[in-house]
């Protein structure tokens, strides 16, 4: 498709051992468009977050093909990998995965070393990027000083501070209290309507309606339901 910013095409991944192949994603094809946010559910085990691997590039293809922003993730090396994680995607979990005894500050700085940002421009990005994310007064303060919300939205910055196209949220609210989780969901839909394409990877269809447009729903690997949400 024109428009089409993440291609699936009979994507398949298994693991084997000397007992048994366990099918981790099965057969998907499906494609996203720029500028969707898209929450991908299912109940655990179905597939979801290997998708994201996937895309994310943390992990390999068994077979068939997947392509994101025009590149066959499969027929990449290590070195293409790496670039693609640092600047076509940025990716949030639900454990944050924050650096215990570095500053806010530095967790977002880190984002900008691996991606080759000059010193220089480094701490005014990370700061920029924080700022962004209503944490200006909070760049000095290590992880186990923020709330989860505030941890959650440093990680967000990380994420993002690099520019990528495409951002991959694993469980982002899964830790989170309901009225935090709620507003993690409102910063998210408010980066997609700036543009920024998401793929949300949720337990919790029901929470994410309201921001996401489209539902992918996996069973057993497998999608089993594409639904957009109607404008009306």
């Amino acid at each position: 498709m024109e428009n089409s910013i993440i291609e699936c095409d009979h994507l398949n991944r298994f693991y084997e051992n000397r007992y048994a192949r366990v099918t981790a994603v099965h057969e998907l094809c499906f494609s996203v468009n720029q500028g969707e946010f898209v929450a991908v559910v299912g109940r655990s085990g179905s597939g979801k977050s290997t998708l994201l691997n996937l895309i994310g590039g943390l992990d390999s293809p068994s077979s068939g093909s997947i392509r994101v922003l025009g590149k066959e993730l499969g027929k990449m090396k290590s070195q293409e990998l790496a670039r693609h994680r640092r600047h076509a995607v940025g990716m949030i979990f639900q454990s944050f995965n924050l650096i215990p005894s570095r500053t806010a500050l530095e967790n977002v700085e880190l984002a900008l070393l691996f991606g080759g940002t000059p010193k220089g421009e480094r701490r005014k990005l990370a700061a920029s990027a924080l700022d962004s994310m209503g944490l200006k007064d909070r760049m000095r303060h290590r992880p186990g000083e923020l709330s989860g919300g505030e941890q959650q939205r440093v990680a967000i910055a990380r994420a993002l501070v690099n520019k990528p196209a495409i951002l991959l949220a694993d469980e982002p609210t899964g830790n989170l209290d309901s009225v935090t989780a709620e507003k993690i969901l409102d910063l998210l839909a408010g980066l997609n309507r700036q543009g920024l394409t998401v793929l949300m990877v949720t337990h919790d269809a029901d929470s994410v309606k309201k921001v996401s447009g489209r539902t992918l729903r996996l069973l057993d690997g497998r999608l089993v339901e594409d639904t957009r949400r109607s404008q009306a």
